[in-house]
């Protein structure tokens, strides 16, 4: 940790209140670590989107802004380091386990393509592919072939734009494959005692602060909440 340089964004539109720029910041504090933060953008320079365009075949404009802000902040001297893959492994297609294997309505129902018989006609061709799934979930396989194996792939193509380069630690076959290996319990919602227990194992300080907490409701809904239990 003494040789990397972490950093939190905040997202357009958010602020220091939010879980996802307090509770990093937090945890930095409490290990004593340096985080730099960075504020994306509203709106991308026009110099900027004019490379961003060229840069990666028809990418998403909404990306632009935040590219520019974290472009702005290291110009790409800088590997950004990131968690991404590791839900793959956290049944990211369904919110509680389930034995059953998907039919190809079911996943263009996930993927929010369900009534597109193009769509559907597609990913039936994939299950049709897919005969020997080894024991895994085809719910899991697809998300990491179809999933991550496309928009993720697309998104690192992006923002490579803006720093020297895009590394994510988890992007080891044989772990995925070991984490998918996992009792689906373990490794569902809200729990997600697997990696719990992996944070535990090696770095347990880290779990002093919350995971995922919910906001607090503004006090306008507190008050309802009483003068509805009053009546």
């Amino acid at each position: 940790i003494d040789q990397l340089e972490v950093y939190n964004v905040v997202a357009a539109g958010k602020d220091d209140r939010d879980a996802d720029v307090a509770v990093p910041r937090a945890l930095c504090r409490q290990l004593g670590i340096d985080c730099t933060g960075i504020s994306h953008r509203d709106r991308p320079s026009a110099e900027f989107s004019e490379g961003f365009g060229a840069h990666a075949w028809r990418p998403h404009p909404r990306f632009a802004a935040p590219g520019e802000s974290e472009f702005r902040q290291f110009r790409q001297s800088k590997v950004a380091i990131i968690g991404n893959m590791a839900e793959v492994a956290k049944i990211p297609y369904r919110k509680i386990p389930t034995a059953g294997d998907p039919d190809a309505a079911e996943l263009a129902r996930q993927v929010r393509m369900h009534g597109h018989d193009f769509a559907t006609d597609a990913i039936g061709e994939w299950l049709a592919g897919a005969t020997d799934a080894r024991g895994y979930s085809r719910y899991d396989l697809f998300y990491w072939e179809q999933r991550i194996g496309r928009w993720l792939a697309t998104n690192f193509v992006e923002f490579d734009f803006s720093w020297k380069d895009v590394v994510v630690p988890f992007n080891v076959r044989a772990l995925l494959v070991d984490l998918l290996a996992c009792d689906e319990a373990g490794r569902s919602a809200p729990r997600y005692e697997l990696f719990v227990s992996m944070i535990e194992s090696m770095w347990p300080e880290t779990l002093r602060q919350p995971i995922n907490p919910r906001p607090r409701p503004s006090i306008w809904k507190r008050l309802g909440r009483r003068l509805r239990g009053r009546t």
